[in-house]
């Protein structure tokens, strides 16, 4: 009898330890971790969007499993808790963090160490490399009556190298961030924006950067150092510029403190910018999906703001962290339309180009890495005109159409299938990747027009629908026209 009921209550326990953990868990997930600095998986769909079962579902529920099971965050918790009070470490997940003498923490990955180092300093070939690209893209979009600015901003270690560990030791007198600072101040036909100096200077004064409450950015008042330095070279190309000064603000000295669960904890002092005015830029969180925003971004940092003052210029805004989690309330105050996006998605400029349509475009980055990457913009001049198509307006169910769409290529560059310049056919306002190509061989020529067929278009299923037509280079950008017919189907 005791066997029966020891096997019992085992076999209770065992189900227990399998069941529980689930039972407790996020049963849909996507929560931020704090200790995981990511977002955690969410549950997945059980359907597709054709209604049949999802063939995602099983990778989708393994991962969703793995991240939200309960009672995985207290064991990470613990695991940090004694990792930090028995072997010093920061407990930082997903990435390295150093910590100097003085209690100051810098983000460290890999990539960043031969920048904190100064091991890498890039010679005169790379400097006019960079500042040749730029002013390459500074013709580009002079071609269309844009101007360009550039901003670089120094890291944290950059502008406090005292701060460092001691075991660390730079091997270069000057950083890479220094090198370039000092190229690009002299370049020609874009106005650049350096606050690096003003940054160095003021820290004698107030801290620029943030001690350890963030472990890889500026503080608020340097924050504010960089924005007036962006702006100030904006007015070079737009006189009639507005922008904000410390006199539109209340400013008052605030304490800030970092206090981990696992034992770590640091104060610090910063500035808080009260505005004195009313803020009239509005965010638009509906935008990029209108656009059929394809991105690369997974920190999804890309904004939209439109101003009630229709008569003020228009910007693109391309940048980082320091960028989107510092500035873009200010900014947005002297446009009537800012889009941001962050350099992952270079490769979206030249569609958004053709959307805003902007006075200015704004290039901005942390770093020599951010820096390089956003001299390899390209800007193109891709547009198109639909000329004419055939789609009905009403349909048989289940019965196939073609239709015949003619697009005339009024860019300046040809258009061919090894360019990837294909028609893009949207349904119902979204894009599921239905295209028709460029025959091999066939290019079609800028003032020239061209026929595209759309075989075998049918609806089975609902009551109505609507196609939408518009070009596109294919991981590039979406250009000219979009053109749209509702179909009503009998």
């Amino acid at each position: 009898m005791k066997s029966t009921t020891s096997k019992v209550l085992i076999v209770i326990a065992f189900l227990a330890v399998l069941i529980l953990p689930v039972l407790e868990s996020d049963k849909v997930g996507g929560a931020l971790s704090p200790y995981e600095n990511r977002y955690l998986a969410k549950f997945p769909p059980f359907f597709d969007e054709t209604n049949n079962f999802s063939k995602e579902f099983k990778s989708g529920f393994e991962t969703w499993l793995n991240d939200n099971l309960g009672g995985r965050q207290k064991l990470i918790r613990l695991s940090k808790t004694i990792n930090f009070r028995f072997f010093g470490e920061l407990g930082f997940f997903g990435y390295r963090v150093i910590k100097g003498p003085n209690g100051w923490l810098f983000y460290a990955p890999d990539p960043e160490i031969p920048y904190i180092v100064n091991s890498f300093v890039p010679d005169d070939v790379v400097t006019k490399s960079i500042k040749d690209s730029f002013e390459r893209i500074a013709d580009e979009l002079e071609d269309s009556d844009i101007s360009l600015v550039v901003a670089m901003f120094p890291s944290k270690f950059n502008v406090y190298p005292e701060e460092l560990p001691t075991s660390l030791k730079l091997l270069n007198k000057s950083s890479a961030a220094e090198v370039i600072d000092e190229a690009l101040k002299n370049a020609d036909g874009f106005s650049y924006g350096s606050p690096f100096n003003e940054l160095v200077v003021s820290k004698s004064v107030f801290p620029t950067y943030s001690r350890a409450y963030d472990i890889g950015h500026w503080n608020q008042y340097g924050a504010f150092i960089g924005y007036s330095a962006l702006m100030k070279a904006a007015k070079q190309q737009i006189p009639d510029l507005r922008i904000l000064t410390e006199e539109n603000f209340t400013i008052t000295q605030v304490e800030r403190e970092l206090k981990t669960e696992w034992g770590f904890s640091s104060k610090e002092i910063d500035l808080h910018y009260e505005p004195d005015f009313t803020r009239t830029a509005v965010e638009d969180t509906g935008f990029f999906e209108r656009i059929n925003y394809t991105s690369k971004d997974t920190w999804k940092s890309y904004r939209y703001y439109k101003n009630s003052d229709a008569s003020l210029p228009r910007a693109i805004l391309v940048g980082d962290s320091y960028v989107w989690q510092f500035l873009l309330n200010n900014v947005a105050e002297s446009f009537s339309e800012l889009v941001f996006i962050h350099y992952l998605d270079l490769d979206q400029v030249n569609g958004l180009l053709t959307v805003i349509e902007p006075d200015v475009v704004m290039l901005m980055g942390q770093g020599f890495p951010a820096v390089w990457a956003l001299s390899q913009l390209s800007i193109t001049n891709l547009s198109a005109e639909i000329i004419s198509h055939d789609t009905p307006t009403t349909v048989e169910r289940g019965e196939s159409y073609n239709v015949n769409i003619v697009v005339r290529n009024s860019s300046d560059q040809a258009w061919s299938e090894d360019e990837q310049v294909r028609l893009c056919i949207f349904q119902d306002g979204k894009d599921f990747g239905y295209r028709i190509n460029l025959p091999g061989g066939v290019k079609v020529d800028p003032g020239q027009e061209y026929t595209f067929v759309l075989y075998n278009f049918r609806v089975n299923d609902v009551d109505s629908t609507y196609l939408e037509y518009q070009m596109i280079k294919e991981g590039y950008q979406f250009f000219g026209e979009k053109e749209r017919v509702d179909i009503v189907v009998e």
